[in-house]
Protein backbone atom coordinates (compact mmCIF):
# COMPACT_ATOMS: atom_id res chain seq x y z
CA UNK A 1 0.00 0.00 0.00
CA UNK A 2 1.04 3.46 -0.42
CA UNK A 3 1.60 5.82 2.71
CA UNK A 4 1.41 9.80 2.12
CA UNK A 5 2.73 11.38 5.33
CA UNK A 6 3.71 15.31 6.01
CA UNK A 7 7.29 15.90 6.56
CA UNK A 8 8.45 18.07 9.52
CA UNK A 9 12.19 18.76 9.00
CA UNK A 10 13.94 19.42 11.89
CA UNK A 11 14.32 23.45 12.01
CA UNK A 12 17.17 25.78 12.48
CA UNK A 13 15.32 27.47 15.57
CA UNK A 14 14.94 23.75 17.09
CA UNK A 15 18.15 22.68 16.18
CA UNK A 16 20.38 24.95 17.70
CA UNK A 17 18.24 24.17 21.12
CA UNK A 18 19.34 20.91 20.79
CA UNK A 19 22.91 22.42 19.93
CA UNK A 20 22.68 24.49 23.02
CA UNK A 21 21.56 22.11 25.60
CA UNK A 22 23.75 19.32 24.25
CA UNK A 23 27.61 18.97 25.52
CA UNK A 24 29.75 18.67 23.18
CA UNK A 25 27.78 19.11 19.93
CA UNK A 26 29.03 20.64 17.08
CA UNK A 27 28.18 22.86 13.70
CA UNK A 28 29.27 20.70 11.15
CA UNK A 29 29.07 20.67 7.20
CA UNK A 30 30.55 17.89 4.37
CA UNK A 31 32.87 19.41 1.81
CA UNK A 32 32.21 17.50 -0.90
CA UNK A 33 28.61 17.02 0.04
CA UNK A 34 27.49 21.02 1.08
CA UNK A 35 25.61 19.18 3.53
CA UNK A 36 25.12 20.64 7.02
CA UNK A 37 24.41 18.14 10.12
CA UNK A 38 24.88 18.30 13.87
CA UNK A 39 27.15 16.32 15.39
CA UNK A 40 26.21 14.85 19.00
CA UNK A 41 28.01 12.10 20.42
CA UNK A 42 26.13 8.44 20.53
CA UNK A 43 26.03 5.27 22.94
CA UNK A 44 29.22 3.40 21.96
CA UNK A 45 28.95 -0.44 21.47
CA UNK A 46 31.23 -3.33 22.03
CA UNK A 47 32.87 -5.42 19.45
CA UNK A 48 33.51 -9.09 19.32
CA UNK A 49 36.37 -8.64 21.24
CA UNK A 50 34.55 -6.31 24.19
CA UNK A 51 36.15 -3.06 23.09
CA UNK A 52 34.04 0.34 23.20
CA UNK A 53 33.77 1.81 20.16
CA UNK A 54 33.11 5.20 19.94
CA UNK A 55 30.78 6.61 18.12
CA UNK A 56 28.56 9.78 16.79
CA UNK A 57 25.25 10.89 15.38
CA UNK A 58 24.84 13.01 12.52
CA UNK A 59 21.49 14.80 12.85
CA UNK A 60 20.15 15.97 9.39
CA UNK A 61 16.84 18.02 8.82
CA UNK A 62 14.86 14.70 7.45
CA UNK A 63 17.62 12.02 8.99
CA UNK A 64 19.95 10.81 11.13
CA UNK A 65 23.12 9.07 10.82
CA UNK A 66 25.25 7.31 13.10
CA UNK A 67 29.07 6.68 12.67
CA UNK A 68 32.08 5.11 14.47
CA UNK A 69 34.07 8.19 15.78
CA UNK A 70 36.81 6.93 13.82
CA UNK A 71 35.05 7.43 10.48
CA UNK A 72 33.72 10.61 11.43
CA UNK A 73 37.14 11.82 11.98
CA UNK A 74 38.60 10.74 8.86
CA UNK A 75 35.52 11.61 6.54
CA UNK A 76 35.16 15.07 4.85
CA UNK A 77 32.76 16.54 7.71
CA UNK A 78 34.23 19.35 9.34
CA UNK A 79 33.53 22.39 11.71
CA UNK A 80 31.84 25.27 10.41
CA UNK A 81 30.59 28.95 11.92
CA UNK A 82 26.90 29.98 12.77
CA UNK A 83 26.20 32.00 9.63
CA UNK A 84 27.02 28.85 7.22
CA UNK A 85 25.81 26.37 9.23
CA UNK A 86 22.32 28.76 9.23
CA UNK A 87 22.77 28.86 5.34
CA UNK A 88 22.97 25.18 4.27
CA UNK A 89 20.66 24.05 6.53
CA UNK A 90 17.68 26.38 5.81
CA UNK A 91 18.50 25.90 2.24
CA UNK A 92 17.79 21.64 3.04
CA UNK A 93 14.99 22.36 5.06
CA UNK A 94 13.06 24.59 1.77
CA UNK A 95 13.75 21.47 -0.42
CA UNK A 96 11.63 19.43 1.29
CA UNK A 97 8.15 18.87 0.19
CA UNK A 98 4.98 19.36 2.37
CA UNK A 99 4.47 15.43 1.40
CA UNK A 100 6.00 12.28 1.06
CA UNK A 101 4.36 8.67 -0.26
CA UNK A 102 6.06 5.86 0.08
CA UNK A 103 5.69 2.29 -0.21
CA UNK A 104 4.80 -0.39 2.90
CA UNK A 105 3.88 -3.64 3.43
CA UNK A 106 1.63 -4.99 6.57
CA UNK A 107 2.63 -8.64 6.67
CA UNK A 108 -0.47 -10.15 8.82
CA UNK A 109 -1.66 -13.44 10.62
CA UNK A 110 -0.18 -15.69 12.55
CA UNK A 111 3.45 -14.19 12.87
CA UNK A 112 4.86 -16.15 15.96
CA UNK A 113 6.07 -18.93 13.44
CA UNK A 114 7.60 -16.21 11.51
CA UNK A 115 9.07 -13.55 13.71
CA UNK A 116 12.82 -14.49 13.20
CA UNK A 117 12.91 -13.90 9.53
CA UNK A 118 10.97 -10.43 9.40
CA UNK A 119 13.18 -7.35 10.19
CA UNK A 120 14.42 -6.74 13.53
CA UNK A 121 15.26 -2.83 13.26
CA UNK A 122 11.39 -2.58 14.20
CA UNK A 123 9.12 -5.07 16.31
CA UNK A 124 6.81 -2.71 16.47
CA UNK A 125 2.66 -4.24 15.28
CA UNK A 126 0.47 -1.64 13.68
CA UNK A 127 -3.17 -0.73 13.19
CA UNK A 128 -3.78 1.00 9.93
CA UNK A 129 -7.44 1.40 8.08
CA UNK A 130 -7.11 2.29 4.47
CA UNK A 131 -9.05 5.30 2.53
CA UNK A 132 -11.90 2.65 1.73
CA UNK A 133 -12.44 1.31 5.38
CA UNK A 134 -9.95 -1.71 5.33
CA UNK A 135 -8.42 -2.50 8.56
CA UNK A 136 -5.43 -4.32 9.36
CA UNK A 137 -2.97 -5.51 12.19
CA UNK A 138 0.59 -6.57 11.60
CA UNK A 139 4.38 -5.94 11.45
CA UNK A 140 5.59 -3.13 9.22
CA UNK A 141 8.09 -4.06 6.42
CA UNK A 142 9.35 -1.17 4.51
CA UNK A 143 9.76 -1.56 0.33
CA UNK A 144 13.90 -1.98 0.77
CA UNK A 145 13.28 -4.86 3.12
CA UNK A 146 10.98 -6.45 1.35
CA UNK A 147 13.29 -8.61 -1.45
CA UNK A 148 15.29 -9.95 1.57
CA UNK A 149 11.92 -10.92 3.72
CA UNK A 150 10.21 -12.78 1.04
CA UNK A 151 13.66 -14.67 0.20
CA UNK A 152 13.49 -15.45 4.55
CA UNK A 153 10.30 -16.78 3.96
CA UNK A 154 11.16 -18.75 0.82
CA UNK A 155 8.56 -16.66 -1.42
CA UNK A 156 9.20 -16.59 -5.08
CA UNK A 157 8.08 -13.35 -5.72
CA UNK A 158 9.11 -9.89 -8.04
CA UNK A 159 9.55 -6.68 -6.13
CA UNK A 160 9.23 -4.05 -8.34
CA UNK A 161 11.72 -0.97 -7.59
CA UNK A 162 12.62 2.05 -9.90
CA UNK A 163 16.12 3.01 -9.95
CA UNK A 164 15.81 5.83 -7.76
CA UNK A 165 13.93 3.35 -4.81
CA UNK A 166 16.93 0.99 -5.40
CA UNK A 167 19.09 4.08 -4.71
CA UNK A 168 17.04 5.09 -1.41
CA UNK A 169 17.21 1.39 -0.66
CA UNK A 170 20.91 1.09 -0.41
CA UNK A 171 22.59 4.62 0.53
CA UNK A 172 19.75 5.49 3.23
CA UNK A 173 18.36 2.68 4.36
CA UNK A 174 21.72 0.60 4.29
CA UNK A 175 20.22 -2.49 2.82
CA UNK A 176 22.53 -5.02 0.37
CA UNK A 177 20.39 -6.43 -2.44
CA UNK A 178 20.91 -9.14 -4.14
CA UNK A 179 19.91 -8.59 -8.14
CA UNK A 180 19.81 -10.48 -11.40
CA UNK A 181 22.84 -12.11 -12.91
CA UNK A 182 24.68 -12.65 -9.42
CA UNK A 183 25.15 -8.54 -8.58
CA UNK A 184 24.99 -7.47 -5.49
CA UNK A 185 24.62 -4.39 -4.86
CA UNK A 186 25.32 -2.82 -0.97
CA UNK A 187 26.41 0.71 1.12
CA UNK A 188 30.31 0.74 1.18
CA UNK A 189 32.41 3.47 3.06
CA UNK A 190 35.71 4.40 1.18
CA UNK A 191 37.75 6.98 2.40
CA UNK A 192 34.85 7.99 5.42
CA UNK A 193 32.84 8.54 2.45
CA UNK A 194 29.88 6.09 1.45
CA UNK A 195 29.45 4.47 -1.95
CA UNK A 196 27.50 2.71 -4.11
CA UNK A 197 29.04 -0.32 -4.73
CA UNK A 198 28.95 -3.37 -7.32
CA UNK A 199 29.28 -6.42 -6.17
CA UNK A 200 30.25 -9.73 -8.18
CA UNK A 201 31.22 -8.60 -11.47
CA UNK A 202 34.03 -9.98 -13.38
CA UNK A 203 36.86 -8.50 -15.54
CA UNK A 204 35.08 -9.22 -18.32
CA UNK A 205 32.01 -7.41 -17.25
CA UNK A 206 34.00 -3.92 -16.26
CA UNK A 207 34.37 -2.64 -20.23
CA UNK A 208 30.17 -3.11 -20.23
CA UNK A 209 29.80 -1.48 -17.10
CA UNK A 210 32.00 1.14 -17.54
CA UNK A 211 30.84 2.13 -20.85
CA UNK A 212 27.01 2.32 -18.85
CA UNK A 213 28.47 5.03 -16.24
CA UNK A 214 29.65 3.00 -13.66
CA UNK A 215 33.65 3.44 -12.68
CA UNK A 216 36.39 1.50 -10.98
CA UNK A 217 38.95 2.06 -8.10
CA UNK A 218 41.77 0.03 -7.43
CA UNK A 219 41.86 -0.71 -3.49
CA UNK A 220 44.04 -3.01 -1.72
CA UNK A 221 45.44 -4.61 -5.05
CA UNK A 222 41.42 -4.89 -5.77
CA UNK A 223 39.03 -3.69 -8.81
CA UNK A 224 35.97 -2.43 -7.22
CA UNK A 225 32.98 -1.42 -9.36
CA UNK A 226 30.85 1.42 -7.91
CA UNK A 227 27.85 3.21 -8.94
CA UNK A 228 27.58 7.29 -8.17
CA UNK A 229 25.45 8.45 -5.85
CA UNK A 230 23.09 9.87 -7.90
CA UNK A 231 23.73 7.78 -10.85
CA UNK A 232 19.93 6.72 -10.73
CA UNK A 233 20.16 6.70 -14.91
CA UNK A 234 23.62 4.48 -14.72
CA UNK A 235 21.27 2.39 -12.19
CA UNK A 236 18.53 2.00 -15.18
CA UNK A 237 21.27 1.16 -17.94
CA UNK A 238 23.08 -1.16 -15.41
CA UNK A 239 18.84 -3.31 -14.78
CA UNK A 240 19.63 -3.77 -11.15
CA UNK A 241 16.30 -6.18 -10.87
CA UNK A 242 16.17 -7.42 -7.19
CA UNK A 243 16.51 -11.30 -7.60
CA UNK A 244 13.34 -13.83 -6.93
CA UNK A 245 15.04 -16.26 -4.94
CA UNK A 246 13.55 -19.42 -3.45
CA UNK A 247 14.86 -20.30 -0.23
CA UNK A 248 13.63 -24.44 0.27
Amino acid sequence: MERTDRNDPLTVPRVKTICAGTEGATLCWNKTSKRAALMVKAPAFMDEDGVPILRVKLLRPMATEILALSEFLTSYWEEIDDAMFEHLWQTEVDAVPEFTTSKITLICGLLLPIWDRLPADNMRIYRLQTEDGERAIGRLVSQEQLSNVYARLGLDCQIEMSPHEVLAAVMDARTTLNLLGGYQLRRSLVMGQPRCELIGASGAALPALKAMGCFTEVIQWKTRVFIPVDGTDVLARVDVVPENRTVG
